[in-house]
């Protein structure tokens, strides 16, 4: 987006971009502030202090300890319990105001369990992540550019990446693709399943076709290694009355989009 790097790029990857989340307009006022308190060492016996200028302070009443002494004494937030009806209504009404009604009639029919954690979770994927994706594919390739859309949905086998999270062990959840595209499980301590080390190797070759040549299926320069994964070919996305995505998982393969309903209802909703 700045016009000034343009003849720096060749291609982009987009990764969790959180496209519905508004960026800062008051950069001036933060510098301004930041630069009156690195003016001053407040304690010269706590140098450290200097690096991190401006940030949370302790204030006895919402902050009451230094964040390892929390961590020591077990005072922090672990996993919450199951969200109740209510409870996800009132969240929903503080993010989204005059449209909760609108978003609750949506969702709450499509989920009948009493806990709503699944819902909440898809209505801020749909909201921040899927839905304006698509409306800026769309845009993408009504401005003349090749466009690939993916959804990694592969539920890691190995729980210990999630440190304890366990609503994550049988969820795709959010930077679920780092370790596999970047062949990082070990550097993590965690492993790969034989099928898990294949979708961590066709995601690198598919990553590095598009950065070589701008399409991740291309079998152009393809090293042998790259051969020797057998890729799927891998769609180029086209703005049709339904729309083609790789599925990234240990049998990844190309689909029709989904949740066309569910998008057509945000973008028409007018938030993003």
């Amino acid at each position: 987006m700045t016009q000034s790097s343009k003849t720096l790029f060749k291609q982009a990857v987009l990764q969790s971009l959180p496209f519905s989340i508004p960026l800062k307009t008051s950069p001036q006022e933060v510098l301004a502030a930041q630069m009156k308190t690195s003016s001053k060492i407040v304690n010269p016996f706590r140098f450290l202090e200097v690096f991190e200028t401006w940030g949370p302070y302790i204030d006895g009443e919402l902050i009451k300890e230094q964040a390892v002494t929390a961590f020591l004494k077990g005072h922090w937030q672990k996993e919450k319990p199951p969200v109740s009806a209510l409870e996800s209504t009132v969240y929903i009404t503080a993010i989204f105001k005059q449209h909760a009604l609108r978003i609750l009639h949506k969702y709450l029919p499509l989920y009948k369990q009493s806990d709503r954690r699944d819902m909440l979770a898809q209505i801020v994927t749909d909201y921040v992540f899927l839905c304006p994706s698509r409306r800026s594919a769309r845009s993408g390739t009504a401005s003349g550019s090749n466009v690939w859309m993916y959804v990694f949905d592969h539920v890691s086998s190995d729980h210990r990446v999630w440190s304890g999270l366990t609503f994550c062990y049988d969820h795709a959840c959010h930077g679920a693709e780092l370790p596999f595209l970047f062949d990082s499980a070990s550097v993590a301590n965690f492993t790969l399943s034989i099928p898990e080390k294949l979708l961590s190797n066709r995601m690198l070759c598919y990553w590095g076709a598009f950065a070589h040549v701008g399409d991740p299926s291309s079998r152009a320069h393809q090293t042998t290694f790259c051969r020797e994964q057998r890729l799927p070919v891998w769609p180029r996305y086209s703005d049709t009355s339904s729309w083609l995505v790789m599925n990234l998982t240990v049998r990844s393969h190309a689909q029709v989009g989904t949740r066309n309903h569910i998008c057509d209802f945000w973008d028409h909703l007018g938030i993003y």
